[in-house]
Parts: structure tokens; sequence; C-alpha cells
């Protein structure tokens, strides 16, 4: 892609993201952009429902994976944990949740989450490219 190409892109995306902050800001957030976009569908009590069930699974299933790892990792690398070693986690993992809640910290933690957000991209995309150059010497026989 031609350098001019390239930076006629990069504008567009800038544009793009400047103006959807500015949209974010001014609806205070994104649970009232889901529901603002949520609105504009048929059936838009439904939708928005299904929206909020989503969104408790999502969480439910995110949180799900992680106290067996710290179960692991306390219990030393044993992979068959005390059932209380792993409740214990479980519901220390939700009281921090709740307290993230009540005491106001999630917006700080959003906002941890969205400033560590584009450093992970990076990450990642380093990780496809040595993994694709991995493949292709795989296949070519190189080492």
């Amino acid at each position: 892609m031609p350098i001019g190409k390239t930076t006629e892109v990069i504008l567009i995306l800038s544009t793009t993201l400047v103006a959807l902050i500015s949209v974010l800001r001014g609806l205070d957030g994104g649970v009232k952009v889901l529901f603002k976009m949520l609105d504009q569908l048929p059936l838009a009590s439904i939708t928005s429902f299904v929206g909020i069930i989503l969104v408790i699974v999502f969480f439910v299933t995110s949180s799900d994976p992680g106290s067996p790892v710290i179960d692991t990792i306390t219990a030393g690398g044993k992979v068959d944990a005390p059932m209380p070693q792993g409740l214990f986690w479980c519901v220390l993992e939700g009281a921090g949740a709740i307290a993230l809640l009540i005491g106001g910290a999630l917006a700080a933690l959003q906002s941890m989450v969205i400033s560590t957000g584009p450093l992970f991209t990076v990450v990642l995309l380093l990780m496809c490219y040595c993994n694709f150059r991995g493949l292709q010497n795989e296949r070519s026989g190189k080492k």
C-alpha cells in the first residue's frame, strides 16, 4: 500500500475514533450506548432483555475459568485441589466484584481496561505475525 493511501486510512480511522469517543461521552458511558442502539431495533424491550441476559452470561463465563486457575496456582500446581479451597477463591472473586460495584471503582477499572487495550492489541498482532512466520518456516523446512 503506498504511503499516501496508508496516511489516508489512518486519518479516516482517527477521525472516526474521535467521533465515536464524543458520542460515548455524550451518552455517559457504554451502558447507555447499548440500550440506545437496542432502542433502534424492532421489539426494543425484548432485545434489551436479551442484552442484559447476554451481559450476565458474559460476566459469569468470564469469571468461571479464573477461579480454577487461581485455585491451581495456590495449590502448588495440583489440579485436584481441595473443594473448600476452590469455593474460597470463587467466593473471594465474587466479593471483590461486588465491592467494585458498590464502591464505585468500576469506572476506574473500565478506564484501566480501555487504556491497556491498545497495548494488548499490539502484543496480539505481534504474536499473530510471529505465528505466521513460524508456520511459513515450518512449511519451507527451515528452522
